[in-house]
């Protein structure tokens, strides 16, 4: 929710779960995320894909 919130979205997507997860940065989750890329170039790849 803070997410949608801080970027004015009216309505929670998937995108923002992501980025909540993100931000959460959950140990399990980083852990997984990092097999592949950085959070912070998961974060930047979410938000190039979402931005209208």
């Amino acid at each position: 929710m803070k997410e949608a919130a801080e970027r004015r979205d009216r309505e929670i997507g998937v995108e923002h779960i992501l980025l909540g997860l993100v931000r959460g940065a959950d140990p399990w989750f980083t852990e997984l995320v990092q097999l592949r890329c950085s959070l912070d170039d998961l974060r930047s790849t979410v938000l190039l894909v979402r931005t209208p």
